[in-house]
């Protein structure tokens, strides 16, 4: 009976990993790439926060995306540190890009990305930044972020590679199937930095062109 019970579980457990691990490869399939492009290097905008006017949000998460903001900008230049191919557009240039009704930056991002003697914009839009409430123990409200990129090439405007992430964390219980998740963060809750960070770092590395 209890080798019986062992073997079951254990084919529960191998299930729950085959399971996790077909999600990740259908993620892997919605990103865009096109090997045949040779990048000079990579434009990085300043990162924009994403807001669905039509929903209200309350000034407290109003303040807590700008916080955001910041990190996020702080997160791409430590995910970048070493990467020669990579130069950061600074605020005051990001100003001087022109913005049509449509919201349309393709051409301003040509110029700035010229300046810099690249080929490449990386854009970053940030949707969402809920801090947790509690401690890496218990938690009443979990972190939640939500961002995008793109990265596009400036001559003919193609993207090579966009994603998205959007995670509210779950407790183990909640979320078992991600034995992966588990592995590389522990048993703890996150801040909303650190599950921007590893979000960042998921997401990023399945852009052959940015790696």
């Amino acid at each position: 009976m209890r080798t019986r019970l062992k073997l079951t579980i254990g084919l529960l457990f191998c299930c729950c990993i085959a399971i996790a691990g077909c999600a990740q490869k259908e993620n892997l399939r919605s990103e865009v790439q096109d090997p045949g492009v040779v990048l000079s290097c990579i434009a990085v905008l300043p990162a924009e926060v994403a807001v669905d006017f039509e929903n209200n949000i309350s000034r407290e998460k109003g303040e807590q995306l700008l916080k955001g903001r910041i990190v996020l900008d702080l997160l791409l230049q430590e995910y970048f540190a070493g990467k020669p191919n990579v130069r950061f557009v600074s605020g005051e240039e990001a100003l001087d890009i022109p913005s049509t009704s449509s919201g349309d930056t393709l051409e301003g991002s040509r110029q700035v990305a010229a300046q810099l003697g690249c080929n490449a914009v990386l854009t970053t839009s940030l949707h969402r930044y809920d801090e947790r409430v509690g401690t890496q123990m218990g938690v009443s409200d979990p972190a939640a972020v939500a961002f995008s990129f793109r990265l596009f090439e400036t001559e003919s405007g193609r993207v090579l590679c966009q994603g998205r992430f959007e995670e509210r964390q779950q407790s183990l219980m909640e979320n078992i199937l991600n034995i992966r998740q588990v592995r590389e963060r522990g048993l703890v809750w996150l801040t909303a930095e650190e599950l921007l960070r590893s979000g960042l770092q998921e997401r990023m590395q399945r852009c052959t062109f940015i790696n």
